[in-house]
């Protein structure tokens, strides 16, 4: 939190902090203005007592952002790694409304944690790594993917990185690898449906949800990856 910020009620502040560093790290993947970002938004919480109202909190050289719609931005975030579109950012902004907590932001923080492995694991730094950097890496080792440990859990794992959006679910990795595939024509179809599978699973298993709503709203939004039921 910023010091010259006057602190009232730190109720919040760590979840504030970790929202706000998260949807700077997913926009930009910079460490420096992520901490800022979410000291920023820790330090918001902390001035008053309750709910936030619509005010901003900006800094030099980031975009402002309206604190009291963390779940926009959450929504926004993963609703790129699925497409983008407009009907899907609603369903998880009306997932996120089912459960009230951060469901959202944990996911996105696990698929960082495992991307970034898996970055790692192809020799490249996370922090400074260019999409074609990773991309030509994944198309290097693509032939045997199935053997690179990293690869066991990276079946809903995607990355927007310099503006594109990869996939490190390994069917997507191979399809591009025998199609040739360029980046910025890449297949993502793959880790696309992990993600809606893992999203529908995760909020299916919330204690505050219903599943038919569940399955309503992820169906109406375009992530309707439900899992078939097994035959009796």
């Amino acid at each position: 939190m910023y010091d010259d910020r006057p602190s009232i009620d730190r109720t919040g502040a760590g979840d504030a902090f970790a929202s706000g560093f998260l949807s700077e790290w997913a926009r930009s993947g910079n460490l420096k203005n992520s901490v800022i970002m979410g000291s920023a938004n820790a330090s918001s919480v902390v001035m008053k007592i309750g709910a936030k109202g619509w005010n901003f909190i900006c800094w030099h050289g980031a975009s402002c952002y309206a604190n009291s719609r963390k779940g926009i931005i959450m929504a926004q975030n993963l609703g790129k790694l699925l497409g983008g579109d407009v009907k899907k950012r609603r369903a998880l902004i009306e997932l996120r409304q089912m459960t009230r907590d951060d469901s959202d932001v944990r996911l996105i923080a696990e698929i960082l944690a495992r991307a970034h492995s898996i970055i790692r694991s192809l020799g490249l730094d996370p922090s400074n790594a260019t999409a074609e950097e990773i991309y030509q890496s994944l198309m290097a080792i693509a032939p045997k993917v199935d053997k690179w440990a990293p690869f066991k859990a990276s079946e809903w794992v995607l990355l927007d990185v310099d503006g594109q959006v990869i996939s490190f679910n390994p069917i997507d990795v191979i399809n591009n690898y025998h199609c040739q595939l360029p980046l910025g024509k890449q297949q993502t179809t793959y880790g696309k449906r992990g993600l809606g599978f893992e999203i529908t699973r995760r909020y299916k298993n919330h204690p505050r949800t219903y599943n038919p709503a569940v399955e309503r709203v992820v169906c109406r939004g375009g992530i309707c990856w439900i899992e078939p039921k097994p035959k009796k």
